[in-house]
């Protein structure tokens, strides 16, 4: 009955009399108990459909770490738990079963600010990791403007923080961008005065190799998914690999030729990450095709 009335008084001097409400003050032990039960629940419906939805094994464990983190804690500030009211309303609201489910997790994350320092060095993890996997300095800085651009657009609902000691996700991500986009622009400048004057090598067609922007995990992966499913007709495939090591050429090789046993060896054994940047590609002229011939 007490903590009742209690919190009676608390909502009505928030809603009707916020200029005597101080949105940073620690919420008191019972109502803070009381509070948290009731995000405990919309957390377990949000787990669940996380996991529907097959969301990566990590992108899972750092916001459920990040989340149970917040609702174990002993205090919390009203702002604290009206954020993460409002965000935890927000991830279960995701629509579930959508193609880009991970594509909207993650701008609902940048709408409201989730900067969990473990997210944010995973996430920009997987943007080098999928910069890295591009041949050439310009498809790298075409890649990283594509992502500077669009989360630029992104709106951030309220200046409140996960964590208030660090910038917001957004901010954090364009650092992050921005720094690389001037790495390129200084490396691709030297590139320009190195080569300045000397002409380019002659292309023949006999040292004509065919540049790859995935790796070479990336392309054996690539050539599997496409013998199983009756694409290229491989017989025998040691023949086709050898084709592939000679007039390949991918990333993060230079002038190097690939290995046919190598490119073997890679088709047999595939990692996590090789198949999400396969995906990630597979995807993108997914999208061309919609947008070209369907949408």
């Amino acid at each position: 009955m007490v903590f009742k009335c209690l919190q009676k008084v608390l909502n009505e001097i928030e809603q009707h009399h916020f200029i005597f409400f101080n949105p940073q003050a620690i919420l008191p032990s019972a109502y803070h108990q009381q509070a948290t039960e009731g995000l405990k629940g919309e957390f377990v419906l949000l787990k669940t459909i996380l996991k529907k939805n097959r969301l990566d094994p990590v992108w899972y464990e750092h916001i459920e770490r990040a989340i149970s983190g917040f609702l174990q804690a002993k205090h919390c500030s009203f702002e604290q738990l009206s954020y993460m009211n409002r965000l935890l309303s927000a991830l279960t609201l995701i629509q579930p079963g959508a193609a880009e489910f991970s594509e909207n997790l993650i701008k609902q994350l940048i709408t409201h600010r989730f900067n969990d320092q473990g997210f944010t060095r995973f996430y920009i993890g997987l943007l080098e990791e999928e910069i890295r996997c591009l041949y050439s300095m310009e498809e790298q800085y075409e890649r990283l403007s594509y992502y500077q651009k669009q989360f630029k657009r992104q709106e951030e609902h309220s200046s409140c923080c996960f964590n208030a000691s660090r910038n917001s996700l957004k901010a954090l991500l364009l650092e992050y961008l921005g720094g690389e986009l001037e790495f390129l622009e200084r490396k691709q400048l030297a590139g320009r005065e190195r080569n300045n004057g000397i002409g380019s090598q002659q292309l023949s067609e006999s040292n004509y190799r065919i540049k790859f922007s995935l790796s070479a995990d990336g392309l054996a992966y690539l050539i599997r998914l496409m013998i199983e499913a009756d694409v290229i007709v491989a017989k025998p495939r040691t023949l086709l690999m050898e084709f592939v090591a000679k007039y390949f050429q991918t990333c993060g090789i230079g002038t190097a030729h690939l290995s046919a046993r190598s490119m073997e060896t890679k088709y047999k054994q595939v990692t996590q990450n090789t198949a999400k940047g396969v995906s990630a590609a597979l995807k993108r002229m997914l999208r061309l095709l919609d947008q070209q011939f369907i949408g």
